[in-house]
């Protein structure tokens, strides 16, 4: 789907070229045509397992009578013992990282065994002017730049194909809704998968999530 214009937030043109009405608190998914050719980049990272601790509050109240009136537990309120307690760690599945708008279609894609692997990273707000780090790479940067998008838009973007030394080939996806913007790395199995197949089966994931 193409937005149709970025101030109308309820009319969209399909690929047909037929002008849709969208609710306004539906999402509109716009798929950038992925290009024939794409660049290879090589990653070299290190993926580190992610743990969230879980945490527990107690409170102990040192009443060895066996109880105690109203007005005894007002005077000792706020005076118990309190402990912190730490549960077993939770480990983070591959897609616990990925935004809201798109982990449906993430999760289609690994349910269909299409993608293997999800390194997602950290959702950046592009709305904020940012001088670029030094060092960094020109195109690098230029793959984030924020696009024009609607009210209620999300775009999805494939930039180029992926390769890891340890998780193998895939493709690197961007997707921006608002002023944000998450890169993706989905990792496909240790197959290649030509770019006009990887673009079916994105939009087949996608069109399954009931999305427009």
């Amino acid at each position: 789907w193409h937005s149709y214009h970025p101030l109308a937030m309820s009319w969209y043109t399909g690929q047909d070229g037929e002008q849709i009405w969208i609710e306004r608190d539906a999402m509109v998914y716009t798929m950038v045509a992925v290009e024939e050719k794409l660049k290879l980049e090589q990653l070299m990272y290190l993926a580190v397992t992610s743990k969230k601790a879980v945490y527990q509050e107690a409170i102990v109240e040192d009443d060895l009578g066996g109880g105690k009136s109203k007005k005894s537990k007002d005077k000792t309120a706020g005076k118990q013992r309190g402990f912190i307690i730490r549960n077993e760690r939770l480990e983070e599945t591959p897609l616990t990282r990925v935004v809201p708008v798109f982990k449906a279609v993430a999760r289609k894609l690994v349910e269909c065994d299409v993608v293997s692997r999800v390194d997602a990273d950290e959702s950046v707000n592009l709305g904020k002017s940012k001088k670029k780090k030094k060092g960094e790479k020109a195109e690098e940067a230029n793959d984030m730049e924020m696009p024009s998008l609607g009210a209620n838009e999300v775009r999805i973007e494939t930039t180029c194909r992926i390769s890891h030394f340890a998780h193998g080939p895939g493709y690197r996806v961007q997707v921006a809704e608002g002023q944000s913007m998450q890169r993706l790395h989905m990792f496909t199995g240790r197959r290649e998968i030509s770019t006009k197949d990887w673009s079916n089966l994105l939009l087949s994931a996608l069109e399954s999530t009931s999305n427009h």
